[in-house]
């Protein structure tokens, strides 16, 4: 795959201009509201929160919640897609760094960064991704085939360069980068003995560890 290429789901591509913007100033605008039903269905559940519960949260009237969210589905469907959105920026950073170590590097910083960062949508999506739509539920999971033949295609380059090992599938090598990059959301809780500077540059240093065909390497990052 070329450098260039970063396939995506055109479904879940976002474009921020087309974002909803509240009528009134009083009125959260979309981004708030889709920051809310997150947080709600991530402590509840996508099946117990109701627009009711969404609305009073954000202190407005349901119908006004409705002006601007035609439902709670496409408040999910809105989760799904920022996050979406925001990794296909991380992947994207990375192919742009020319020598492939520093590329997982940035891979690997960029989406624990952003697991935490929302960690909220990262619940949702690993707990409510069944209530999706169909449509949308199919564009996610286009998209993930996307994400993981993009993050292959960084781990392939290192790979052709001879610095990464060629004994380990691609794939698995993506698989295993993507699920230990989002699962820190479910557990990572910053402290004084643990940063987030700190806890990515160790799990960076774990993985590259596993990867790098100069067992000198991990050490030195």
């Amino acid at each position: 795959m070329p450098d260039s290429q970063v396939r995506t789901a055109s479904l879940f591509g976002v474009d921020e201009t087309l974002a909803m913007t509240a009528r009134r100033a009083k009125t959260p605008d979309l981004e708030t509201m889709v920051r809310v039903a997150a947080n709600l269905f991530h402590l509840h559940g996508y099946q117990n929160t109701t627009m009711q519960m969404i609305a009073s949260e954000l202190g407005i009237a349901k119908p006004t919640l409705y002006a601007h969210a035609k439902s709670k589905g496409f408040l999910l469907g809105q989760v799904f897609q920022r996050v979406l959105h925001r990794a296909d920026t991380v992947v994207s950073e990375a192919f742009s760094k020319a020598d492939p170590l520093e590329g997982v590097t940035c891979l690997i910083d960029g989406q624990i960064r952003l697991s935490m960062m929302y960690r909220d949508y990262y619940g949702v999506i690993y707990g409510d991704q069944r209530e999706l739509p169909r449509d949308l539920d199919d564009a996610y999971q286009a998209w993930m085939r996307a994400f993981v033949a993009n993050v292959s295609g960084l781990i392939e380059r290192g790979q052709q360069a001879g610095v990464i090992r060629d004994d380990i599938a691609p794939v698995v090598a993506a698989q295993a980068i993507i699920g230990i990059t989002g699962w820190s959301a479910r557990w990572f809780r910053p402290h004084p003995s643990l940063t987030l500077d700190s806890a990515s540059r160790q799990i960076t240093a774990l993985v590259l560890g596993g990867l790098s065909a100069d067992d000198s390497v991990a050490g030195n990052r």
